[in-house]
């Protein structure tokens, strides 16, 4: 059996992943793919991303998981 091991991926690549997402025709599988990440992670990313916080001085938190 092979262990799956966990990737660590930058804020930057996250954002960079998920603009492309929001701005892009392509099915957010097909962009996974191209990542090279799971189509799964990807769509959680976007889902977090949608639920950022804005915080009444106007900063935003982000709320990107460990994935």
């Amino acid at each position: 059996m092979t262990k799956r091991t966990k990737k660590d991926y930058t804020t930057e690549f996250k954002d960079r992943a998920v603009s492309l997402v929001l701005k892009s025709d392509k099915p957010t599988a097909q962009i996974a793919r191209d990542l090279g990440v799971t189509g799964t992670t990807l769509y959680s990313w976007v889902n977090n991303k949608k639920r950022t916080h804005v915080q009444e001085d106007g900063a935003t938190t982000s709320n990107y998981s460990t994935s």
